[in-house]
This record gives structure tokens, C-alpha cells and sequence, in this order.
């Protein structure tokens, strides 16, 4: 990972080009508060981390050598340098464990057009909460730059809670640091002493000072330290050595070193939250709206599919479409936010070649054989039983006594009513056949005159 930024473009000091606004008094104070109150333990709901963790972009002032073919080759994205500018810098993106005092941190190399961006830190970040010593901060005190926006999206990852900022009870995953006062962030109070007490003994250094830098001797500037690779284990062998290092009685380690003090945390019992580097790249997304056609879904100009879309009975989808990176794959979620698949890119094919009708095929076998599935999930139920079992199961409808009774005397009724007697069938039959000879005699009368 290698990205640049040309000095030349300011002026200032180490102390004012360093990335991290201040938090009120208040906050920090509440902030160390917890720090203090909630060391790295074990809870009611298992072992967590108690973690604040801090965001810092630095550029720390060592002079490189201009990158040839074979080490712009090897740190991948590093670029020829212009003739005028002699040196490259290196970049920091880091995090401060507060209650140990440990740092997790990634370095990279600016060019003059780039600089530090959401991407970076959540590599940086990921790479840290899949690691066993950090895992998953339970809060994360972050900048408000653009460049730190992927926080936003980690509320539902980060679902551990601190008390504290804002009132007593208040959940807090992400918060953002107030703007200016760089030099008051305790991460940046931790860089400003490892600066000069660590990188400091490193050969090629030039300072934070860009107005008077370090000269080896008079008129004479610091030889470069030597390649970008050179450099990486020099810079982590200092933060090992740091994080063994034994501080003052007066810092909130009381004299112990980071490493000690965690040491004890893992003795209490702690043990990190992790999450995947892949986890946390998806958390990083936004939901979107798709409709499936045949089994597949469009996104980003991309036609993607699983099998799991291909068994779907239902119309709409939840895509995970991450925000920063350009996936390979994308996570599925039903409309109710239930996880269905991983959905791969799908292989376009010719119209002539036999494979795509066998995945056509394949795909609406799938369909069909989930539907059929589905149907025999479904219980049996006699309709005709619940419907008689509803009737049971009704109170019947007790009437009021009648208001009056109607009576009838044989003796004073006026005529009587007679039905009708039905005639026998032979009789029937006699009195058809008279009436049809009738009508053919008195056809004959017509006819003769």
C-alpha cells in the first residue's frame, strides 16, 4: 500500500501537519474517565474488549532514496518522482489502544498526487480487529475528515457499548473528535514522544522542522536511509521495542509498559472480539434494492448470481454494495435483512454455446425444485373439519320468550282446502294418448275440407 503527498505543498511544521482535532475538555476527561473505570475485562456477556481506540494520519520525515524500476515495482502504486524534489515521505495510519497503551499501525508512501483515504483506514482497521491481541474496539474515538466516513457504517459491527459522553446509560460506538487542537489527541501526545525518543536513532532522518532540517553536517543533508522495504522493519522493530518499554510512574500505565499491561488484561481473563478483514470490508456498504431476473441480480453495470439466488421464491433482494472498494463478490440479504449468499459475478456466454442453456436449465430446475420443496414444508389441513370445528366452536343463540301464541278453531273455519289429487300413471298415460288423436283428426278435418 503506497500512496504520496508533496511536502511542497506546505509549509508547516510536523506538529500542525499532523491529522487529529481535539476533543472539549469535558469529552477527554469523561473519555479517560472510562478508560479508567472500564479496564480490559470480562462482562456479564463474556469476555470483551473495553478498548477506545484513536485514529492518526501522520508523515514522518525520512529521506528516502528516489524509487528505481524495481522498487516502484515492488510497493506496487509508488511513482517516479519529480527532479526537484529530493526526498519521500513515508505515512502513518494508526491506533491507540488506550488502556494498554499499545499502537496497531500500517505505513505507507505518498506521491504528490494522493494522500490518506477511506480505503487506507479501513485496511488499517480491519487488519487490526482480525488480529487476537485487539480485536473489536468496544468504542472508537475517530476524526470527522472525509477521509474517516467509513465509520458511519460500523455502528452495526461495533455493537459493544461505554457509558459516559453524552450522559449516564447512553450508548456510544463512534465517536467523532471536535475539530482543531491537534496537539491535545492522546494519540498524538504518544507520537510526539516516539518521535523523538524511537524514530528519531533511525539514520536518514530529517525532522519534523521543514523550514530547518536536519543536516548531517554543515551544508551537507542526511544521506537517504535507504529503500521503502528497508524502512518497514526498521519502524516496526522501534514499536516493538516501545511497547517494552517501561513508562513513567506518572503516566496511566503507572510505570509499567504496554506490553506488561496487557499481559495482566490476558491473565484477568480478556479475550478480543475479532471480525474478518472481509467482514469488516462488507460491513462498510450500503443496503440496496434489487430484482432478480432469472436468477440474478444487476449492480455497478455487473450481472451477479448464486445459487442461492437461483432458489429464491421471492422477487426483491437486499445487496451489501460496499462503499470504498470495488468487490468481487457481494453479500445477498433477504428484504427482512437475513443473510441468503455470496453472489459472484456471472460468466456471459455466446448464444451458440450449450453451456448457457444448461445453466439456463440448471437455474429454472433450481427454481422449480425450491417451490416443490416449499410445498412439501407446507402441513396438510382438512378444511372441511376446521370449518365444522369452527361451527362447534360457536355459542349458540339462546331467543326471548315468544310475545304472543296464535290459536285455530276447525269448527269456525269458513271452507276447507282441498289439494289436488295426482292421477295415476295409466290414467295419465290414456289421457295423453286421447289428446294427441284428437290433434290428428282435427288435422285431417283441415286437410280434407
Amino acid at each position: 500500500m503506497a500512496r504520496a503527498l508533496d511536502v511542497t505543498r506546505s509549509k508547516r511544521p510536523l506538529t500542525t501537519i499532523l491529522v487529529g482535532p481535539k476533543p472539549s475538555a469535558a469529552t477527554l476527561d469523561a473519555m479517560t474517565k472510562v478508560c479508567r473505570v472500564l479496564p480490559v475485562g470480562v462482562t456479564e456477556q463474556g469476555a470483551t474488549t473495553a478498548l477506545l481506540e484513536n485514529w492518526l494520519a501522520v508523515l514522518l520525515p525520512l529521506k528516502l532514496p528516489e524509487p528505481t524500476s524495481d522498487t516502484a515495482e515492488s510497493l506496487d502504486s509508488i511513482v517516479s518522482r519529480s527532479a526537484d524534489l529530493d526526498q519521500n515521505i513515508v505515512g502513518l495510519i494508526g491506533f491507540l489502544d488506550w488502556a494498554t497503551g499499545r499502537v496497531w499501525c500500517d505505513l505507507i508512501a505518498f506521491d504528490t498526487r494522493g494522500g490518506v483515504n477511506n480505503r487506507d483506514v479501513i485496511e488499517v482497521f480491519a487488519a487490526m480487529v482480525d488480529h487476537p491481541a485487539f480485536g473489536l474496539p468496544e468504542a472508537l474515538y475517530i476524526d470527522n475528515g472525509n477521509e474517516y466516513g467509513f465509520a458511519t457504517y460500523l455502528d452495526d459491527a461495533m455493537t459493544l457499548m461505554v457509558p459516559g459522553f453524552h450522559g449516564p446509560g447512553r450508548s456510544m460506538r463512534v465517536v467523532n473528535a471536535l475539530p482543531y487542537n491537534d496537539s491535545a489527541k492522546p494519540i498524538e501526545r504518544w507520537f510526539g514522544d516516539f518521535e523523538p525518543r524511537y524514530l528519531s536513532t533511525l539514520p536518514g532522518w530529517i525532522s519534523g522542522n521543514r523550514m530547518n532540517k536536519r543536516q548531517e553536517a554543515i551544508g551537507r543533508t542526511v544521506a537517504p536511509y535507504g529503500t521503502f522495504e528497508d524502512f518497514v522493519p526498521a519502524f516496526f522493530g522501534l514499536l516493538k521495542a516501545y511497547h517494552s518499554m517501561p513508562t513513567g510512574k506518572q503516566s496511566g500505565l503507572k510505570g509499567h509498559s504496554p506490553n506488561t499491561t496487557f499481559q495482566q488484561h490476558v491473565v484477568a481473563g480478556w479475550s478480543a472480539i475479532s471480525m474478518s478483514q472481509d467482514e469488516v470490508r462488507a460491513a462498510v456498504a450500503r443496503r440496496v434494492e434489487r430484482t432478480i431476473i432469472q436468477g440474478a441480480i444487476q449492480l455497478r453495470g455487473r450481472r451477479l448470481s448464486c445459487e442461492e439466488l437461483w432458489q429464491y421464491t421471492h422477487d426483491k433482494v437486499l445487496v451489501c454494495d460496499p462503499v470504498y472498494h470495488a468487490p468481487a463478490e457481494l453479500l445477498v440479504l433477504d428484504m427482512k435483512g437475513k443473510r441468503l449468499g455470496i453472489a459472484t459475478p456471472d460468466v456471459p456466454l455466446h448464444p451458440l454455446d450449450h453451456r448457457g442453456a444448461q445453466s439456463t436449465a440448471a437455474r429454472a430446475k433450481a427454481h422449480r425444485d425450491a417451490i416443490v420443496q416449499m410445498g412439501r414444508s407446507v402441513p396438510k389441513i382438512d378444511v372441511a373439519a376446521r370449518l365444522m370445528a369452527l361451527g362447534q366452536d360457536q355459542s349458540e343463540v339462546i331467543p326471548n320468550e315468544p310475545a304472543g301464541k296464535v290459536s285455530f278453531d276447525p269448527s269456525q273455519r269458513p271452507a276447507r282446502i282441498l289439494m289436488p289429487k295426482k292421477p295415476l300413471i295409466p290414467e295419465e298415460r290414456r289421457r295423453e294418448q286421447d289428446e294427441r288423436m284428437a290433434a290428428q283428426m282435427d288435422l285431417v278435418k283441415r286437410i280434407v275440407g
